[in-house]
C-alpha cells in the first residue's frame, strides 16, 4: 500500500526500514522526547517496527514510512493506529520526521493523506490525534491539517479533551448526511 502526495509518499512499514528510521532518531534523539517507549539502539527500533508490523497483521494499525519523492529517501514515520473497523475510528500518531524535513509542509501533507485514506477509503467516521501537552510544536503542527481536512472532507473538528499529560484532537464526519 502506498499513499502518494505532492512531495511525500507513505509506504507500508517493512522490517528493512528499521535501520534508516533509527538513523534519523540516532542523529536527532530529541525526536523521541515525547514517545512512550525508549529508543536508544537499533534493537529498540527493530522491536518498535516488529510491534507495529504485528499490530498491522492484527488489523489494528497501518504503519508507514514517509519518503521524500524527490530524493526517494526515508525522512520519517507515521501511523494510523487503534484502528477499529467496528466502531469506524482510528488515531493518527507515532509520527516523527528528520529535522531537515520539518518545516517543508511534510506534516500537513502526511496528515492529509492519512485523513483522506481513513475517511474515503476505510470509511471511518472519526479520526483522533493525541499529543503530549508539553509538545507545543506538535500541537501547532496538528492545527493546519485539521483545518485542511475539515474543508476537504466536510468534517467537524475540535479539541476533544485534555487529560493530564495529553491533548486529544478529533475529526469526525458530519452526521447530517453530507459527505
Amino acid at each position: 500500500m502506498q499513499l502518494t502526495g505532492w512531495r511525500y509518499s507513505l509506504h507500508l512499514l517493512h522490517p528493512t526500514h528499521a535501520e534508516p528510521l533509527y538513523s534519523i532518531v540516532k542523529d536527532s534523539p530529541r525526536l523521541w522526547d515525547y514517545m512512550i517507549t525508549p529508543m536508544t539502539s537499533l534493537e529498540d527500533m527493530k522491536h518498535n517496527v516488529n510491534n507495529a508490523l504485528h499490530a498491522f497483521a492484527q488489523g489494528t494499525m497501518l504503519p508507514f514510512v514517509v519518503i521524500d519523492s524527490s530524493t526517494n529517501t526515508i525522512v520519517g514515520a507515521t501511523r494510523l493506529y487503534d484502528l477499529y473497523t467496528d466502531r469506524l475510528t482510528a488515531e493518527i500518531g507515532h509520527t516523527y520526521y528528520a529535522p531537515y524535513a520539518q518545516g517543508t509542509g511534510i506534516n500537513t501533507e502526511c496528515k492529509y493523506l492519512l485523513f483522506q485514506h481513513a475517511f474515503e477509503n476505510l470509511g471511518l467516521v472519526r479520526v483522533q490525534l493525541k499529543t503530549d501537552e508539553r509538545n507545543l510544536r506538535a500541537q501547532r503542527a496538528i492545527d493546519l491539517p485539521h483545518k485542511q481536512a475539515q474543508l476537504l472532507h466536510d468534517t467537524e473538528t475540535g479539541l476533544v479533551r485534555s487529560l493530564p499529560g495529553k491533548r486529544h484532537f478529533s475529526l469526525r464526519q458530519r452526521r447530517d448526511g453530507s459527505q
